[in-house]
């Protein structure tokens, strides 16, 4: 949430300049991690948690462009404030989880993980758009 939050010192040309060329700009990667996090609130967790037999998963090439092509029609602040907003009700929801569940498996697909596992993943996912962004950054710093 900190690392988006300080996002605000991009300039609008900026959040919206792809992170390099057939890349998306900082504004579609934290639009689809929005996405993302709303869906494990409201679809994923619930359905898993339920003992559902197959979690649901969206078509996900299809909700990342919708997400990212959201994200472009928003204000810098607006996507800032809605990430830090859906990233800080997840914790909450994550929080208040018992800790027997993080090791139960679950199926996604064809895979087989844990809870634990699959929210490695999902900061590993994370962590990697942030470098992205981060070089981004340092790019622009050097170019002055």
């Amino acid at each position: 949430m900190q690392f988006v939050g300080n996002l605000e010192v991009l300039n609008n040309e900026q959040w919206l300049m792809p992170l390099a060329i057939g890349k998306w700009a900082t504004c579609e990667i934290i639009g689809h991690l929005i996405f993302w996090d709303q869906f494990l609130i409201e679809k994923r967790l619930p359905s898993f948690l339920l003992g559902t037999e197959k979690v649901v998963t969206p078509k996900v090439h299809e909700a990342n462009a919708t997400a990212a092509s959201m994200s472009k029609e928003k204000l810098k602040g607006e996507v800032i404030h809605e990430f830090i907003e859906e990233r800080q009700r997840l914790l909450t929801f994550i929080n208040e989880l018992s800790h027997e569940v993080f090791d139960q498996t679950f199926s996604i697909g064809k895979s087989h993980l844990t809870l634990s596992d699959y929210f490695k993943g999902l900061m590993d996912h994370d962590l990697h758009h942030f470098q992205q962004i981060e070089d981004f950054m340092m790019d622009i710093d050097k170019k002055g």
